[in-house]
């Protein structure tokens, strides 16, 4: 069968294609997510030092008048058991259909950026619309909605295990309340930073499954890749860029051997330029893409945010 895109290219006669434009990763709504999630750090945070904090030296008394406390459970362990579980009901209470809430949001507003740009490159190499029925996308939303609430509710749990953890130990080894407090915001510091990372790996992963899903319902068999042409991209993508790959072929995309498409692989900004038959595809060399990282020489402006 003919694709939309086969037709299109018949129909318009196109003697000089235009090469599509490329797609930039959402930055904007990147930054969006990462700021809700730190918010969202933020927040547990302040439950923490306004449930478990003040209780540090309760704690280290109760600890104090048993010899045995280290070896067996004792009131201090059943208190700071308490302390958690009141933290975890305050922060479901707080978050627990927000960050749902907030995730359906952003997986809308990724999707309204994507269909826009897919749009507009295919309207400007073939002059004409595409009709995207988007069959399937509601079920791929649900998947990335419940992954990223899983991701959220990950935080959570991690750090209050942490948390848990470095106030036991301390209380067992006798250390000073106030020790105990800095270990505890030290730990929030790296919370904080797997925060940001959930959010710009994911707003990426599900650009670019919505890519994949736009292409290959238009009938786009294979896809250039193309990376975002900065110091940050790391070797191997940077040796992928301007090569073509099957939809159902992914490349190697990392040490480990895995298989991906653009976006896909852990915090990966790189992006699917589609293959329209009668489009020249024009290479990028690795040495030019790390030339340009290295010398700090901006790409053209039509690829500048990819």
């Amino acid at each position: 069968m003919t694709s939309q895109v086969e037709q299109a290219v018949v129909m318009r006669g196109i003697r000089r294609p235009r090469r599509p434009r490329r797609q930039r990763v959402p930055t904007r709504l990147e930054r969006r997510y990462q700021a809700w999630l730190r918010g969202y750090v933020a927040r547990i945070r302040e439950i923490v030092r306004e449930q478990l904090i003040g209780e540090l030296d309760p704690l280290l008394r109760l600890a104090g008048k048993r010899t045995d406390a280290w070896l067996d459970v004792g009131a201090w362990d059943e208190r700071l058991e308490e302390i958690i579980a009141s933290i975890e009901s305050q922060i479901e209470a707080e978050f627990g259909t927000s960050s749902r809430a907030i995730v359906e949001q952003l997986a809308n507003d990724v999707d309204e950026d994507n269909i826009r740009q897919i749009r507009k490159q295919l309207r400007g190499v073939l002059g004409v619309d595409i009709f995207l029925a988007d069959v399937g996308l509601e079920a791929l939303t649900r998947g990335w909605v419940r992954e990223n609430v899983r991701l959220i509710k990950s935080i959570e749990t991690e750090s209050l295990r942490e948390v848990e953890g470095i106030v036991a130990r301390s209380v067992r080894a006798g250390i000073r309340a106030n020790e105990i407090a800095d270990q505890v915001e030290a730990r929030f510091g790296v919370t904080r930073s797997r925060a940001n990372l959930i959010g710009r790996d994911q707003i990426s992963k599900w650009n670019g499954t919505l890519t994949q899903q736009r292409q290959e319902e238009s009938g786009i068999t294979s896809y250039i890749w193309r990376t975002s042409r900065d110091e940050r991209v790391r070797p191997m993508h940077a040796a992928l860029e301007g090569t073509e790959h099957k939809w159902t072929e992914p490349p190697v995309t990392n040490s480990k051997g895995d298989r991906n498409h653009p976006g896909g692989d852990y915090q990966c900004r790189c992006t699917a330029e589609p293959v329209i038959p009668g489009i020249e595809n024009v290479k990028t060399s690795e040495a030019d893409v790390l030339r340009r990282s290295q010398t700090g020489i901006k790409p053209a402006r039509r690829g500048r945010r990819t």
